[in-house]
């Protein structure tokens, strides 16, 4: 394991999360790049292993805020809507995003996201790079932004995302094995869980 790990919290309580009168905010990571700062020190493509998990939290808020990476990340991000409403921009593509919404936003690719209009937020993420990254992705039928997955009601999805963040805080030997494995599990989870579209459930909104 990187000797530059680390987690911005050692517990994680689901029912601290349930409030929305505050701004919570955690996060984890693996991979780290000494070389660069802040949040840009997990912003790392590889492709050591078939599947990598370089960072994940939630993030719940009353509060405005926006996310802008105008030029993209080197890795994926996953993001999961579990409540409230969240504003995404890709160009000229305006989507906002409800509650059970998934999206993927794919490596070097510029997005905006904001919960203008809706100030209680709740969403999960995670950042994964790898070199079987992309293969997997379509072997799932999992595609890009602007396509947007609807997934049905108890689809498990944020227990996935807390068994990756269980994981992060427990930090047993072969970490990164385990989080790839839980990984794959949220991926299968997404594939199973969404409601209408082309293939496992494509929609794409504009």
């Amino acid at each position: 394991m990187n000797k530059n790990s680390q987690n911005s919290f050692d517990t994680v309580s689901e029912k601290a999360l349930a409030r929305a009168d505050m701004t919570k905010m955690f996060s984890f990571y693996t991979l780290l790049d000494p070389t660069k700062q802040g949040i840009d020190q997990s912003n790392i493509a590889s492709n050591e292993r078939p599947l990598i998990v370089n960072c994940a939290g939630n993030y719940a808020s009353d509060f405005l805020f926006t996310t802008d990476k105008k030029t993209g990340r080197l890795d994926y991000q996953l993001i999961y809507v579990d409540s409230g409403k969240l504003t995404m921009f890709y160009g000229e593509c305006k989507i906002v995003l409800k509650e059970g919404d998934i999206v993927l936003l794919p490596p070097e690719t510029p997005y905006k996201y904001t919960n203008i209009g809706s100030k209680k937020i709740s969403y999960f993420w995670v950042h994964f790079t790898g070199g079987e990254a992309a293969k997997r992705l379509e072997e799932y039928s999992i595609k890009p932004f602007p396509t947007v997955y609807e997934t049905k009601p108890g689809n498990h999805i944020p227990q996935r995302f807390f068994a990756i963040f269980d994981a992060f805080s427990k930090r047993n030997i072969h970490l990164e094995r385990e989080l790839s494995a839980l990984l794959e599990r949220l991926l299968i989870t997404v594939t199973r869980s969404v409601t209408t579209g082309e293939k496992q459930g494509a929609l794409s909104r504009s």
